[in-house]
């Protein structure tokens, strides 16, 4: 299901929000949501975060490839917020940017911490695009897949990381963003491979 503001929606409305976060719960075999919404507030996050927390979801994506950053960093974050405080969701393993969207600075800090509260425990594959000025958020996200204990597959902008066997040390690879991470902006990465 794609969640997005419908077309010729007035900027800071959010009435649209409350009669699918109603629908959702009773839609049968909702397995991906998308969002790419531009605004929410904070009681409309709420109910759409409860609405998304009673789905049995397998991915989430953040934006689309028709989106290109419509999507709100700070709407993000209340939706982030509320359903990391009304649940975790388990059986989200797949977390990600649409092809050709990239995230704002802010819905890059937003993810971080949603992965920091333990919003996706069980997420194996994280592949997310912010925009290349956003060393800081970027390396905050970075920091922030350290205690994903289930991650195989991490694409962060540029950078890729692949675990091939994980009973296999020599196999586990130093995720390093490079140019998009800079010491000089207080960014430490760490001098380990990522844990499993």
């Amino acid at each position: 299901i794609d969640i997005g503001t419908p077309s010729g929606t007035p900027s800071g409305d959010d009435a649209w929000v409350y009669p699918l976060a109603e629908a959702i719960p009773h839609i049968p075999g909702i397995r991906v949501v998308s969002l790419d919404f531009q605004y929410i507030g904070l009681e409309a996050a709420i109910a759409l975060a409860a609405a998304i927390c009673t789905l049995d979801l397998d991915a989430v994506w953040l934006g689309s490839e028709w989106a290109h950053d419509t999507l709100d960093g700070l709407s993000l974050g209340h939706l982030l917020c509320a359903m990391s405080a009304t649940s975790s969701m388990p059986s989200v393993t797949e977390v990600s940017t649409g092809d050709g969207c990239l995230l704002s600075s802010e819905a890059t800090k937003q993810l971080a911490g949603a992965f920091k509260r333990g919003l996706f425990p069980n997420v194996k594959e994280v592949d997310v695009h912010s925009h290349p000025s956003n060393d800081m958020a970027l390396c905050a996200l970075y920091l922030s897949y350290t205690s994903l204990a289930h991650l195989e597959k991490l694409v962060l902008g540029n950078c890729a990381c692949m675990y091939t066997d994980p009973n296999d040390p020599s196999d586990l690879c130093t995720c390093v963003p490079g140019p998009l991470c800079l010491d000089a902006l207080g960014c430490v990465l760490p001098k380990t491979p990522i844990k499993k």
